[in-house]
């Protein structure tokens, strides 16, 4: 297969996706929760974010339907 040629695997195994994250994460985070609903070829059922104790991740969190576990 060429290096350029993309392959469309797909499932219906439906999975979680845990992504760990401390403060300085938060700035990129939009993006990587962007990149797994979009290169995840699984169903997904939740988005996991395990972090400390923060107040500003939990407000950070706050617009998106995602569980935080501290």
């Amino acid at each position: 297969m060429p290096p350029t040629a993309k392959r469309q695997v797909a499932s219906k195994i439906k999975i979680d996706v845990l992504i760990p994250v401390i403060e300085k994460d938060l700035k990129v985070l939009p993006f990587v929760i962007d990149g797994v609903r979009k290169n995840v070829k699984h169903p997904i059922g939740n988005i996991l974010i395990v972090a400390p104790p923060s107040e500003k991740i939990k407000k950070s969190m706050q617009p998106k339907t995602m569980q935080i576990c501290e």
